[in-house]
């Protein structure tokens, strides 16, 4: 008996450890969404979508980050940082709230019209 139940807690420990390893591994992995077609789109015209993407569709859906954000949240892009990639676009984006910031890196993929918002500290 006290063998079963030594087994039971090293695999419920196991199951702890492995659990938080993939929570981590996707938080890292961002938050993707369907994204506008941006094959045509200027710099200051993709970071005005991105603002538009979060503020519209993905804030009011994500709890945590309204939670965090408080009330009167605002969405901020320096149009001169966004960068173009092979397949898309990479735009720094800051969220100020009432309670806090949030920083994300932001993936614009224009082959596939995705858009990934991977958090920054």
């Amino acid at each position: 008996m006290e063998a079963n139940r030594k087994i039971a807690v090293i695999l419920g420990a196991c199951a702890l450890v492995f659990s938080s390893f993939a929570l981590s591994a996707n938080n890292e992995e961002g938050k993707a969404a369907p994204f506008v077609s941006c094959g045509t789109l200027t710099e200051p015209q993709i970071a005005a979508q991105v603002k538009s993407d979060f503020m519209h569709n993905r804030l009011p859906r994500w709890t945590d980050e309204k939670a965090a954000l408080g009330k009167k949240a605002v969405a901020w892009v320096n149009d001169g940082e966004v960068t173009k990639t092979e397949t898309g676009y990479t735009v720094p984006l800051v969220v100020r709230g009432a309670k806090s910031d949030l920083h994300y890196s932001v993936a614009v993929d224009c082959q596939n019209n995705t858009v990934t918002y991977n958090t920054t500290k």
